[in-house]
């Protein structure tokens, strides 16, 4: 809410040419004694714009008054744009760094995560296996044949579950 040249500029979107202290007085003359201290007479000031929207103002000062000519009226505008493309992809590229961090940071949680649950499904799968052999090898006593059946089907389940837990493993490292 500034009653500046850069301020006006950006709030409106509207590019600004001041060419001289009179234009200073006419346009801001709450500024007129501080144009006099400032050491410049005459000023361009540009709005950088994305997709229409204003993301700031440019401003050029010069010492002396400087009536603008319609070409250099058009370069300042296109520099203005030039400069706020540039700042936009300036922003995208530190949006892309701080998205891949991110990123980065998920999957590490992931591997930490799945790494974490491969121990903690493992351990009890590898314990029932061995179970299930020492009762197969008859250290608890003899086994019937239905026993067996049963221990071979556990057995099965077992190394079943840890081949699944394997290929979901190496699925989620590729």
């Amino acid at each position: 809410t500034a009653p500046t040249p850069l301020s006006y500029v950006a709030r409106t979107g509207s590019p600004l040419f001041l060419e001289s202290a009179d234009d200073w007085t006419r346009q801001f003359p709450e500024l007129s004694d501080l144009a006099k201290t400032v050491g410049h007479q005459a000023n361009a000031v540009i709005p950088l714009l994305i997709d229409g929207q204003s993301i700031g103002a440019l401003g050029m000062a010069f010492e002396r008054p400087h009536p603008f000519t319609e070409d250099e009226r058009a370069f300042a505008i296109t520099l203005g744009r030039q400069c706020a493309l540039a700042l936009e992809r300036a922003r995208l590229l530190e949006s892309e760094r701080a998205a891949r961090n991110d990123a980065d940071a998920a999957n590490q949680v992931k591997t930490q995560f799945l790494a974490t649950m491969s121990h903690e499904l493992r351990t009890p799968l590898n314990a029932i296996g061995g179970y299930a052999e020492l009762l197969e090898l008859g250290i608890h006593g003899p086994v019937t044949e239905a026993q067996r059946d049963v221990l071979s089907r556990i057995q099965r389940s077992q190394h079943h579950l840890l081949s699944l837990i394997n290929n979901v493993l190496n699925l989620v490292k590729l």
